[in-house]
């Protein structure tokens, strides 16, 4: 019974442990919020485009960091040359998107 008792224990730290280990988006701005602090006023044309830009950027972002909390790696490449690619796109119409510094720094260290 002892035993029992202790393995139950064991086995509810260790899975608690592993929930509290979830990754998460480190930049929680809102995509207005990207855009208020942007180069440029948010009612000019290129915000649009920077939205869609901030937009996509995000969800790719949650999806490697929820498949790197699923231990899953199938496709994680593809994720993270989209999100390659997503940041060329910002570059070419200079955004500013330093608030994802954190987050690169992650996609970074799982190359």
């Amino acid at each position: 019974m002892k035993r029992l008792l202790t393995t139950c224990f064991v086995l509810l730290f260790l899975g608690t442990t592993h929930a509290q280990e979830k990754t998460n988006l480190k930049c929680t701005m809102s995509v207005d919020d990207i855009l208020r602090v942007q180069p440029f006023d948010i009612d000019e044309p290129i915000s649009e485009t920077a939205g869609y830009i901030f937009a996509d950027l995000i969800e790719e972002l949650e999806i490697v960091y929820d498949k790197v909390d699923e231990s899953n790696t199938n496709g994680l490449q593809k994720n993270i040359e989209k999100i390659q690619e997503i940041l060329k796109s910002a570059k070419e119409i200079e955004l500013n998107y330093t608030m994802f510094d954190k987050d690169l720094e992650f996609i970074e260290s799982l190359k």
